[in-house]
């Protein structure tokens, strides 16, 4: 027990890191991505007409093979906002772009009941979520990750008491309703507003089964049928 605990502790920890990873200030924003995109940020420095600044970029790079950290920290803030303004379109569309390219922190969730759809509802229920992305970097198009990288971690969630069924069956035909803690983002490839959290702190977890063309959810054997808003309704009214 105590084990579980310190446990989820630092599942808890790793949340409030992710809220201080969105939070970033646009400097702090444009200067990670000068880091990770520096011949992007070279050409920007050209195309504002920065040539001097585009020369010593370019003479870090040749140098080093890669942007030096410490060195953009020695740049103006102004430069790095600017750059974040400005980012190419294939950058804000790149899987590997940062998570904070594609949601804003909005507010913290703390217990709340959640539903996430998928096509695997019996295993979550018996087995809890077992998949994820740890790296909190890596969160904006999960979509596109291989199953490799899904090893546990960050999940996605909606709000159990308001959510549109078409939202939560785009990721299974199934769902599971449960507690968490976590954070609410909004999504703005989506225009969702999601719930993130870490899956070993769920509890509570219930599935809901698709079969004929009905929901049905199950607790203590005794079965409910209806539709998923109303599956989801019962299991939070008889938990």
């Amino acid at each position: 027990m105590l084990k579980r605990a310190i446990e989820i502790i630092a599942d808890l920890t790793e949340l409030d890191y992710l809220k201080d990873y969105l939070n970033m200030s646009p400097a702090a924003k444009g200067r990670d991505l000068a880091a990770n995109f520096g011949q992007d940020f070279m050409s920007y420095l050209e195309g504002a007409g920065e040539e001097e600044l585009a020369t010593a970029i370019q003479a870090e790079i040749d140098k080093n093979e890669f942007l030096d950290f410490s060195f953009l920290e020695t740049l103006p803030d102004k430069v790095f906002e600017e750059f974040l303004s400005n980012l190419p379109l294939d950058i804000r569309s790149d899987p590997n772009s940062p998570t904070y390219l594609f949601m804003d922190f909005e507010r913290d969730v703390d217990n709340e009941w959640l539903i996430h759809g998928t096509n695997d509802a019996g295993s979550i229920e018996a087995n809890g979520f077992t998949r994820g992305v740890w790296d909190l970097a890596s969160l904006g198009l999960t979509t596109a990750l291989v199953d490799k990288v899904k090893t546990g971690g960050f999940n996605f969630a909606f709000y159990a008491t308001s959510f549109h069924e078409k939202e939560v069956l785009a990721y299974g035909k199934e769902a599971v309703v449960f507690r968490a803690s976590g954070i609410e983002v909004y999504h703005h490839g989506d225009q969702q507003r999601q719930i993130i959290f870490l899956g070993g702190t769920a509890t509570d977890i219930h599935r809901i089964i698709h079969y004929s063309g009905s929901y049905y959810a199950n607790i203590n054997d005794v079965e409910f049928e209806g539709t998923l808003k109303e599956c989801a309704d019962w299991i939070m009214e008889n938990v």
